[in-house]
């Protein structure tokens, strides 16, 4: 009656533990191709006046690639490289609407924060941001974006 509940354990903990080794051990596939991005998002032609972050949403994979988010930290003058898995190795082929985050938190109060981000430029679908990703390149794309200013809260 041990031996039999032991067994069940063991079965429950593989069973368990089956799709976490899968994670972190990943598939034996190759890895997926990122194509180098890099450029500058400015407010109003000029600074931020706080770092901020771009974040590439897919709207549709090129062929035969998933599709998963990219990300960018910019500088407060609007320079950025987008990162998708390890940092700065770009993004995965495909089209992207883009939108922008810059909030300056105001000795730590979330109801006292400022976002500097005009709201149409916060959700890809509204910002009018897209970027296009070819599968067929592998040179540095640089896209540049400038915000107006104003608008903020």
């Amino acid at each position: 009656m041990r031996c039999t509940r032991l067994s069940a354990s063991r079965l429950v903990g593989v069973i368990l533990l089956s799709p976490l080794a899968t994670a972190v051990w990943g598939c034996s596939k190759a890895p997926v191709r990122t194509v180098p991005v890099e450029g500058t998002v400015t407010l109003g032609g000029g600074q931020w006046p706080e770092a901020g972050m771009v974040v590439f949403a897919p709207k549709e994979p090129a062929e035969g690639y998933p599709r998963r988010a990219g990300q960018a930290i910019f500088d407060r003058d609007g320079r950025y490289v987008a990162t998708t898995f390890e940092s700065h190795d770009g993004l995965i082929p495909g089209n992207y609407s883009v939108n922008l985050r810059c909030i300056t938190q105001n000795g730590g109060d979330i109801t006292k924060a400022v976002n500097h981000v005009p709201p149409k430029y916060r959700r890809g679908e509204l910002s009018g941001f897209e970027v296009t990703v070819p599968a067929d390149d592998s040179r540095v794309l640089v896209f540049d974006f400038d915000v107006p200013a104003g608008g903020r809260r």
